[in-house]
C-alpha cells in the first residue's frame, strides 16, 4: 500500500508523491495531488486587496527565479504554515477575525 495512509501523513503535506496516482487537474510544481487527497473544495470571497496580494505572491515567486503559484497553491501553504505553528497561537477569547490575524501574526514574528 503506497497511499498516504501508509506513511502516515498526506503527501502534499511534506512532498511525497503517491505511486500511480490519479491526478486531477490541480497537479502543479513538485506536487502531485491525488483525487483522494483533495476532499474539501472550500468557496471563499476575498476583497481585491487581498486578490491583488495573492497576485504579487505568484509575481515576485516568478520574478525571483521560482514558477507561477496559484491562488489554491498559496492559500494551501499558507494553511500549513500556520498548522505547523498552530501550538504558538495564543487561542483564548478571540473574537473576530481581525484579533485572528494580530494573534497569528504574534505567533510568526515569535513575540
Amino acid at each position: 500500500m503506497t497511499t498516504w495512509e501508509s506513511i502516515g501523513t498526506m503527501p502534499w503535506a511534506y512532498g511525497y508523491a503517491v505511486s500511480s496516482p490519479r491526478t486531477s487537474n490541480v497537479a502543479r510544481g513538485s506536487y502531485v495531488y491525488t483525487n483522494e487527497d483533495l476532499t474539501h473544495r472550500t468557496s471563499l470571497s476575498l476583497t481585491r486587496d487581498m486578490a491583488a496580494s495573492l497576485k504579487a505572491i505568484s509575481e515576485r515567486c516568478k520574478d525571483e527565479g521560482g514558477r507561477y503559484m496559484d491562488r489554491s497553491q498559496i492559500l494551501r501553504a499558507l494553511i500549513l504554515a500556520l498548522a505547523k505553528q498552530e501550538d504558538q497561537v495564543d487561542w483564548r477569547g478571540i473574537k473576530d477575525e481581525k484579533e485572528l490575524v494580530k494573534r497569528i501574526i504574534r505567533a510568526f514574528s515569535g513575540k
